[in-house]
C-alpha cells in the first residue's frame, strides 16, 4: 500500500487515469453520484474523494475548494 497523501487523504492506488475535480465539495457529490459503482474514498476539509466508473472506465472526483492556492494542493497530490 502507498503512502497516504496530507490533504487529500488517499493513496496512488486509489486514483484512476481519470479525475473530475470541480472546487465545491457538494458539487462533486453531485458529480459523483452519475457514476456507477460510486463510493467515497476521503475527507478532509474541503476535499472530498470520490470513486466510480463511467462504463468500463474508472474515474475520481475530487474537489479544491475555493481559489488557485487551494486547488494546486489536490492537483499536486494527485499527480
Amino acid at each position: 500500500m502507498g503512502e497516504i497523501q496530507k490533504h487529500i487523504r488517499c493513496r496512488a492506488e486509489d486514483v484512476g487515469k481519470y479525475v473530475l475535480i470541480p472546487g465545491d465539495p457538494g458539487r462533486a457529490r453531485k458529480i459523483a453520484d452519475r457514476l456507477n459503482n460510486m463510493k467515497q474514498i476521503s475527507a478532509n476539509r474541503e476535499y472530498v474523494v470520490f470513486t466510480g466508473q463511467i462504463g468500463i472506465v474508472n474515474v475520481n472526483v475530487c474537489s479544491t475548494g475555493i481559489g488557485g492556492s487551494s486547488a494546486s494542493i489536490p492537483v499536486e497530490e494527485l499527480a
